[in-house]
């Protein structure tokens, strides 16, 4: 078992290195499922068997540097406290700032808004342990912070990351006040 786990690591690490060097040159949509399966040296039922689609690629890639990140990084959530708020906040700034490249590639597909909304939902979620339907009101308030911080990040990209991190924290946590 352990052997298939990392056959399949080495399968999407291959992937993704792939797929993030053709985006460098193509469009995703230029990008055919052949020409991913050949770079990355794979077959393709490796492809289909650890990817649903190549939207799919980038959404796992996603979540596992997202995971790596916050894996590594220490800080307290507490819902009640605006530091707790702002820490999140700017972590968060911090990592798409150190995968810029990444988060821009995903802006010139049209789809940073979704995969960035998926995955800061999912997260959210987990570290401020929000029961996701128990409380109704909770919930839209989640939607609320996770799309406003989600369309915030986006301008942020399209300004070439004019403000800094601190400056862009500060400023969603006034927004917010105690929302998160």
């Amino acid at each position: 078992m352990d052997k298939q786990l990392t056959l399949n690591q080495s399968i999407k690490e291959a992937v993704f290195e792939s797929i993030l060097q053709m985006l460098n040159t193509k469009n995703l949509d230029e990008i055919s499922i052949s020409q991913l399966v050949q770079k990355a040296g794979i077959c393709r039922s490796s492809y289909y068997r650890n990817f649903d689609s190549k939207e799919d690629i980038l959404i796992q890639y996603m979540n596992l540097i997202y995971a790596e990140h916050f894996k590594n990084t220490n800080f307290t959530c507490n819902r009640e406290n605006n530091e707790s708020a702002y820490n999140f906040i700017y972590q968060r700034l911090c990592f798409i700032k150190k995968h810029k490249n990444f988060f821009i590639i995903l802006n010139k597909e049209k789809i940073l808004y979704s995969v960035l909304y998926q995955t800061d939902l999912t997260y959210l979620h987990h570290l401020f342990q929000y029961k996701k339907q128990d409380d109704l009101l909770e919930s839209y308030q989640v939607a609320i912070a996770v799309g406003t911080t989600t369309a915030v990040i986006n301008e942020w990209i399209h300004s070439g990351f004019k403000e800094t991190e601190h400056e862009l924290a500060t400023m969603l946590t006034t927004i917010f006040g105690t929302l998160l």
